[in-house]
């Protein structure tokens, strides 16, 4: 067995720890947030509970149904399943229409109970079924409590854009039969969903409404929901001010970023506020809606420790007391496990947790049991008990395996795998992280296209995953296949990030480490990968061979360079860059010289990792020359490179331009210039100013088969896809715009330039947006601008390149690379002529 250093130990504890935290986030979201309305047990239509769980079905009561009754009452979840399905199946002809429906909601709460969802599903579909046969004043009523249950059941389910029409139309049966109360529950459940699909401010309105309510009907349980559910929302509305604060703070952009923290503050007071409300209101109540509450409100403060003073009489110790007289049911067994993420007593998170797994196991909740064997396993990790800790992850492998809940099995191979490299089992641990990422894959193929939430925070929650396995792969003299399987990583971790971007998963590419072999004759491909604490280079030279090389820099003083190189590169007023930019040149290029003069390749195509993306690799420089002064440079985001030949295609461009000012956005006057230019030697036609319209854009892109397009305009792409956008004459037009319009094209687009546009510099996903136009659509290449320059300096470098183009069998890269050198000649700033870059899979 490795030894290993203590205080190297508890530094990576400490990561473990906000790691798991964070990939935990579903099991807490499904263990509390998510149930609090319509999935925990009461009899009756409770605000805790079902709001479709039935206590009578005909009359008289016999035995048989009194007795499920009481076994779900007790928790007994399976055998109050067995008994109602034994019901459905014994003489289902002589049952009426509203029996069946009440037992196919008794069954649809017991399976939601025992964290079968798609089961709970098909049960509440067939009892509306049953309740669309009846008649009678209360039927409506009933299937619309049945619809509460179902819709919250399709958003756990990641089907959440199947919830709000079914809520809604909840909220119109309940308004016209003045149930009030039904209102509020599904308002409460509509919040659920906003936050769910990522629309926080109409989370927040959907549950301060709910809470507003239930207050009119001093309903106290039903109010504490909504206001746990609204300081959820509040806290991850904080978290997003908070990203924007700090991209803001990148760009140098001192206001925005003042504003969002403003924000972000403003939302951790008021959920801290809800929380409190939500505690002292429960005070009196008991049971587990005071013990949710007590834990929503000590995480919060945990989490912002200046608030702690004020914490009163509020303490974890009155918790467990209050879990000792509740009933085991879903919500206990996540109490205790929501418990340890607050508890600084080791042994008694381990005691929470144990008794968390009993509980999951008694009421059949093996996707319950598998998240506290789970998260035991990693108690025990971070104790450096690594064969207990061991022992408890396969056990919550096993158990979710058994239940296919994938959601939490990836987390447990993961886990796996990080105990097994301490233990120093090398090939084992990479076994076990090649099937977390396996089981990644297959969960975001399912569920990227519904939810936000579910799609899962690539950054905080998934990314690490992938880099971990790749630096495991890379870190010991690795093989030719060693580094292949890196690659392959890395483009599913690309892949994964693409479609986190623009938020579904049309993005199905084959990868590029797949065609190693014979892609692309007279150039080099050179990947970057930046890890948590190191970096490499990879080569693949045109014969398939690979080469990687570790960058002798650590990571955070690696992107600290970028930062810095990126923002004196924009300056033409200082030549500041050239001692950044031979830095990084002899850090990312001087280590596979030799490879490159054994070649002697035309160009190189960059798939960059993290910040390096968001610069020119064209820029650096050796003390002599720039980069592109020797090669011809492009970026690739990674996916199928080939090799390609000049359409024969007649060469016509479309051009759409604006020259006037358009609040915030100034004139660009030299775009009319510009635009002429493009038009004498490419052909086509302009539009320009009022022309340049969605309406027209879309209908001269998808009608007329232009082989180029050219976008001069003022546009932005950022982090999100809802931060990257296009100004036309008559409206910005955001991303998914922009994609319908390239969509189902008859002719590929061979070349769109976006002219006077910009990247995020202090953010690695920035140009995700361009890469993913190019390999999503019909797009063989990309020309864009890093930054925005004047748009009368952006001219002479357009000209020549299309002047370039013209050549015979030019390709844009060619042509890219003799404008810029044409600008380095005439002594030109770096700013002026390296901010164009050439994105794109075909070169």
């Amino acid at each position: 067995m490795r030894k290993s250093n203590p205080k190297a130990v508890c530094a990576m504890n400490s990561k473990l720890v906000v790691r798991f935290l964070l990939g935990i986030v579903l099991a807490f979201v499904f263990g509390f947030w998510q149930s609090a309305y319509g999935w925990e047990p009461s009899h009756g239509f409770g605000s805790v509970g079902s709001q479709s769980l039935v206590q009578s079905l005909g009359s008289p009561i016999n035995h048989e149904r009194e007795l499920a009754l009481q076994h779900y009452s007790s928790g007994r979840y399976t055998e109050a399943i067995t008994i109602w399905e034994r019901l459905l199946r014994a003489n289902p002809a002589n049952l009426s229409p509203r029996e069946l429906a009440e037992l196919h909601s008794n069954l649809g709460a017991a399976y939601r109970q025992s964290g079968l969802i798609s089961n709970a599903i098909r049960h509440w579909q067939q009892a509306i079924s049953n309740y669309q046969l009846l008649s009678g004043a209360d039927t409506a009523i009933l299937q619309a409590r049945v619809s509460v249950d179902l819709a919250s059941a399709y958003n756990a389910n990641g089907q959440s854009k199947l919830s709000p029409p079914i809520l809604l139309e909840v909220i119109d049966i309940a308004r016209k039969s003045n149930d009030r109360k039904l209102v509020a529950v599904a308002f409460g459940v509509l919040g659920n969903v906003w936050s769910e699909t990522g629309q926080l401010d109409k989370a927040v309105d959907a549950l301060q409404t709910s809470a507003r309510i239930a207050t009119e009907l001093e309903d106290i349980p039903t109010k504490v929901i909504a206001l746990n559910n609204l300081g959820k929302v509040l806290t991850k509305r904080a978290k997003q001010y908070s990203q924007v604060a700090k991209n803001a703070d990148n760009e140098g952009d001192l206001e925005q970023s003042a504003e969002y923290k403003k924000r972000s503050t403003q939302d951790i007071n008021s959920a801290i506020a809800t929380f409190r409300e939500a505690a002292d209101l429960t005070k009196s109540m008991g049971g587990i809606l005071q013990v949710n509450s007590t834990i929503s409100l000590l995480k919060a403060l945990q989490n912002n420790p200046q608030q702690m003073g004020s914490i009163g009489d509020v303490s974890l110790s009155n918790v467990f007391p209050l879990l000792d007289r509740v009933s085991d049911s879903r919500s206990k067994a996540y109490a205790l496990i929501n418990s340890t993420f607050i508890d600084d007593n080791t042994e008694r998170k381990i005691q929470s947790l144990e008794q968390a797994a009993v509980v999951a196991k008694n009421t059949g909740d093996l996707a319950t049991e598998s998240y506290a064997l789970g998260i035991l396993g990693h108690t025990y990790e971070l104790k450096g008990q690594y064969s207990t800790a061991l022992n408890k992850t396969r056990s919550a492998i096993l158990v979710s395996q058994q239940v296919n809940a994938q959601e939490s099995l990836y987390r447990w191979q993961w886990q796996a795998g990080r105990i097994l490299q301490y233990l120093g089992n090398h090939q084992e641990a990479i076994a076990n992280y090649k099937q977390a990422v396996a089981t990644l894959q297959a969960i975001r193929g399912d569920i990227v296209a519904e939810s936000v939430d579910l799609q899962f925070d690539v950054r905080d929650e998934v990314e690490p995953i992938y880099r971990e396995l790749i630096d495991l792969l890379l870190s010991k003299k690795p093989t030719q296949a060693g580094v292949q399987d890196a690659l392959v990583t890395l483009d599913l971790l690309k892949l994964t990030e693409l479609q986190d971007y623009f938020g579904d998963d049309c993005v199905q590419l084959r990868p590029v480490a797949n065609k190693a072999k014979d892609v692309l004759p007279s150039t080099v491909v050179i990947s970057s990968i930046i890890l948590a604490n190191k970096g490499y280079i990879v080569l693949r030279l045109p014969n398939g061979e690979l080469k990687s090389y570790p960058i002798a820099l650590a990571s955070q003083e690696l992107e600290s360079l970028i930062l810095q190189f990126r923002g004196v590169l924009e300056d033409v007023a200082t030549n500041d860059y050239f001692a950044l930019s031979q830095k990084l040149y002899d850090l990312l290029i001087r280590p596979i010289e030799s490879d490159l003069a054994a070649v002697a390749p035309k160009n190189l195509i960059f798939v960059n990792d993290g910040l390096l993306r968001n610069i020119p690799m064209a820029a650096l420089y050796d003390g002599k020359q720039f980069l592109v002064e020797k090669f011809g440079i492009a970026s690739s985001i990674g996916f199928d490179l080939f090799s390609d030949k000049p359409s024969q295609r007649e060469r016509q461009a479309l051009i759409f331009g604006l020259t006037v000012k358009i609040p915030p956005f100034p004139a660009l006057s030299g775009v009319a210039i510009e635009a002429q230019s493009v038009h004498k030697l490419a052909g086509g036609r302009v539009f320009l100013n009022a022309d340049f319209t969605l309406a027209n854009l879309l209908d001269q892109i998808q009608n007329k088969g232009y082989r180029f397009v050219h976008l001069a305009t003022h546009g932005k792409f950022g982090a999100t896809a809802d931060t990257t956008f296009l100004q036309a004459f008559d409206t910005r037009v955001n991303l998914p715009q922009f994609e319908k319009i390239l969509s189902d094209l008859k002719h590929p687009i061979e070349l769109l330039t976006l002219s006077a546009c910009q990247t995020a510099a202090g953010d690695n996903r920035s140009t995700l947006g361009l890469a993913g136009v190019a390999v999503r659509n019909n797009v063989k290449n990309v020309l864009a601008t890093l930054w925005f320059v004047n748009d009368a300096d952006a001219v002479s470098l357009i000209e020549d390149f299309y002047t370039y183009l013209k050549q015979p069998d030019a390709s844009p890269v060619a042509a890219l690379r003799k404008a810029q050198i044409t600008r380095i000649k005439k002594g030109d700033h770096p700013a002026l002529w390296s901010d164009f870059i050439l994105l794109g899979n075909s070169f």
